[in-house]
């Protein structure tokens, strides 16, 4: 079990000292830092949370929260699953149970966690069996997701706790990364945006320029020459440099994997295109349809569809048809996968493997 000193020392002040209304879980987005608690907090009458520990909301799994959080506040948690062990080791102590079961019985109903080192270890052996001896590492960022995707965590009200262990960031300060709309690109911040595109048309191909807006302003165009270079940024602004390019680009991931300064360019003029399609679809009462990878990045948005029309039943069955139809133009996908707009993100039709040896497509 942890005996580390400084278990506790992240715990912030009452809660209620000060507006911390931009930390409301209905607020809170992925890359939003906030407040979370386990469902088993809720104690009293009325309800309280004894500690809420904050994190940065990285996941959602099965409908609850995955965040990543220090080591202090990692360290907190533990504290906590001690404290919670101790008061069912007096409990079941008084119903007379002892020795052996005593410890079986607390070890089922709360998992022992301490550190070894750097690693956080979560053991719920006696419940799962000896598969089940967690060991969380700290990433790179040496923040630890303890019991992410495992269990039940919610984002919660800073005021519904009675002590908060962590840091709460000021206004301004609670948004760590966002993820673009229509993609998973993980960026420091959207106030970088495309805000138009030209294009034309050459016997060497397309050349375009897309203006580049911070907060709505102009500061630089992606430009393409259409004669097979890259996409590159042209600073008009500087408030917005090149070095300033570099240093969000620095910051973007997909898939947690670092990105260049082209992808970067071309992702955010997908992001423009695909919200001009998506309007102008809407105003004819169709929504649009998108081909992508294996790795998400998108193939194609070449499809319109009547998704009110369309049945859980008829997707199946679409995601084939679509994929038989444009098959032999995306021969190097190993994946066909088809996503419709459905007004709030992107509702999955169908993944569909290309065409195995005996000619008929799997899929999923």
């Amino acid at each position: 079990m942890s005996n580390d000193s400084n278990a506790h020392r992240a715990l912030s002040p009452d809660p209620a000292a000060g507006d911390m209304s931009h930390l409301r879980p209905d607020r809170l987005r992925l890359g939003s830092v906030g407040v979370f608690a386990g469902n088993w907090a809720w104690t009293g009458d009325p309800p309280r949370i004894p500690v809420g520990f904050v994190g940065t909301l990285i996941g959602r799994w099965n409908g609850w929260a995955v965040f990543r959080c220090t080591r202090e506040v990692a360290q907190a948690i533990v504290g906590d699953q001690e404290r919670m062990r101790a008061a069912e080791r007096t409990r079941l102590t008084a119903a007379g149970i002892t020795d052996a079961e005593l410890d079986r019985r607390i070890d089922e109903r709360l998992a022992p966690m301490w550190f070894e080192g750097d690693e956080l270890i979560c053991d719920e052996t006696a419940t799962y069996g000896q598969d089940a001896l967690q060991r969380h590492s700290p990433g790179e960022d040496g923040r630890y997701c303890v019991q992410g995707f495992t269990w039940c965590w919610s984002a919660v009200d800073p005021a519904d706790c009675d002590r908060i262990a962590g840091v709460l960031p000021a206004f301004g300060e609670h948004q760590e990364f966002v993820i673009a709309a229509h993609q998973p690109l993980r960026m420091p911040h959207d106030r970088l945006t495309v805000t138009c595109i030209r294009h034309l048309e050459l016997s060497t191909g397309v050349a375009y320029s897309a203006t580049l807006c911070l907060d709505g302003q102009p500061v630089g165009t992606a430009d393409n020459t259409g004669t097979g270079g890259p996409t590159v940024f042209q600073s008009t602004d500087p408030r917005f440099s090149q070095s300033d390019m570099d240093r969000f680009v620095d910051g973007c991931r997909w898939r947690g994997r670092e990105v260049c300064e082209e992808f970067v360019l071309e992702t955010l003029i997908t992001e423009y295109e695909l919200d001009i399609q998506i309007t102008a679809a809407a105003t004819r009462g169709l929504a649009v349809v998108v081909l992508r990878d294996s790795q998400a990045q998108v193939v194609s948005t070449e499809y319109r569809l009547d998704s009110n029309r369309l049945s859980s039943r008829d997707l199946r069955g679409l995601a084939e048809k679509l994929t038989a139809d444009e098959a032999a133009n995306y021969p190097y996908l190993t994946q066909f996968v088809w996503q419709v707009w459905i007004g709030t993100g992107w509702k999955l039709i169908g993944i569909v493997d290309p065409t195995r040896n005996d000619g008929r497509p799997g899929g999923r």
